[in-house]
């Protein structure tokens, strides 16, 4: 599943980011494989996706978001 898929207030762990380049990027914000996050905001159509990283808040782009791979905390 894909943090795109998943809904607002959803906690997740990230399983797998693709592009080694993006995976990079998004290390610097703490975003990495294993990382636990919660989706804040999400507009229904377009726009993008605000997430909870630890104690910061990170806005991404829909097509960045859709790269990262991600499964449900329980």
């Amino acid at each position: 599943m894909y943090l795109t898929n998943i809904e607002v207030g959803q906690k997740a762990r990230v399983v797998n980011i693709e592009g080694q380049g993006l995976a990079k990027k998004l290390y610097e914000f703490g975003i990495l494989n294993g990382a636990s996050l919660q989706l804040m905001a999400k507009h229904p159509m377009r726009g993008p996706l605000v997430v909870k990283v630890g104690k910061s808040e990170v806005a991404l782009g829909r097509r960045m978001a859709g790269k990262i791979q991600v499964e449900l905390d329980k």
